[in-house]
């Protein structure tokens, strides 16, 4: 794998800062940890907030119904996160995935996956407060993203 540049590590912690102080004990936040979606499937998610467990995954692998919002940072793999990754989590049932185009200065939401698409999908041209949805009511302000 090609090293990670400092614009998409950026965003990465950026994120991973705001999730983390924004869901506390209500989720277990981790970073560049794997998901376990089939037999032939583990995908590795620059973020994922995953449904709070006692030993933080430690007897069992996260599963699709663990996930509560992935986040994919996409610098140089855009187009793998967007053609490969997204169709798998909409496959699994994950609740909302987001895509962070670091190149393009965008954030894409999906949400609501049936039958292995999206209901939702959207990119807000200006980013504010967002409340993901498989957060409960919290609330990310993703204004200093970009």
């Amino acid at each position: 794998m090609a090293p990670i540049g400092k614009g998409h590590m950026s965003k990465v912690d950026r994120l991973n800062r705001l999730l983390v102080m924004a869901v506390g004990e209500n989720a277990i936040v981790r970073a560049r940890g794997s998901i376990r979606l089939s037999d032939f499937s583990e995908p590795e998610p620059d973020l994922l907030p995953l449904k709070p467990r006692d030993d933080f995954y430690g007897s069992v692998t996260a599963e699709a119904r663990d996930v509560l919002l992935p986040i994919e940072v996409s610098a140089s793999s855009l187009r793998y996160d967007t053609d490969v990754k997204l169709p798998l989590y909409a496959k699994r049932g994950i609740p909302e995935v987001w895509i962070v185009d670091v190149e393009g200065g965008r954030l894409s939401r999906h949400a609501d996956p049936h039958e292995g698409r999206w209901r939702f999908e959207d990119s807000p041209s200006e980013l504010g407060a967002i409340v993901p949805r498989g957060l409960g009511d919290v609330s990310l302000d993703l204004s200093a993203l970009f």
